[in-house]
């Protein structure tokens, strides 16, 4: 009876693995973070503007449909911070952030790490920054996964 049941365990186990999917990535430690950043800052989100920029993503796809290839598209998105307290790099007010988000709306699985930023949310977030020819930062550890470079703290 104990081999019946752990072979329907089994089973059913084994049939979930086809629906199983990953996506390989770096991972940053908070000293890495630090020491590749030209700017380590707690802000707190002023606006955030959508831009007409298309940008595809290095490193990562998405499956063809409907005659689409298999290009991951990202939307540009700009995102002005408060400089609350600077931790690393020159004493600013205020910084842009140049980010990504999904330029094709619905589900997705195993696609990037991309942040919103509310505004009128009181939340503050630390920033690991690098500083873009532009003058614009962007995260430290690139656009596909914004998530691994800056660390949502909540309402402090």
């Amino acid at each position: 009876m104990k081999l019946r049941a752990c072979l329907i365990v089994f089973g059913l186990l084994a049939g979930l693995t086809g629906l199983a999917q990953s996506r390989l990535f770096r991972t940053w430690t908070y000293q890495e973070l630090k020491d590749g950043s030209d700017l380590v800052a707690i802000a707190h989100p002023l606006a955030s503007r959508h831009l007409e920029e298309r940008y595809v993503l290095p490193g990562i796809s998405r499956m063809p449909s409907k005659g689409n290839d298999s290009r991951y598209l990202a939307r540009g998105v700009e995102t002005k911070f408060k400089i609350l307290t600077t931790l690393k790099g020159i004493e600013l007010q205020s910084v842009v952030l140049h980010h990504y988000r999904n330029a094709d709306e619905g589900p997705e699985i195993n696609g990037p790490s991309f942040m919103e930023f509310d505004p009128k949310a009181c939340d503050k977030y630390l920033l690991f920054l690098k500083k873009r020819n532009d003058g614009q930062y962007e995260g430290i550890a690139g656009q596909t996964d914004l998530i691994l470079s800056i660390k949502k703290l909540g309402c402090m």
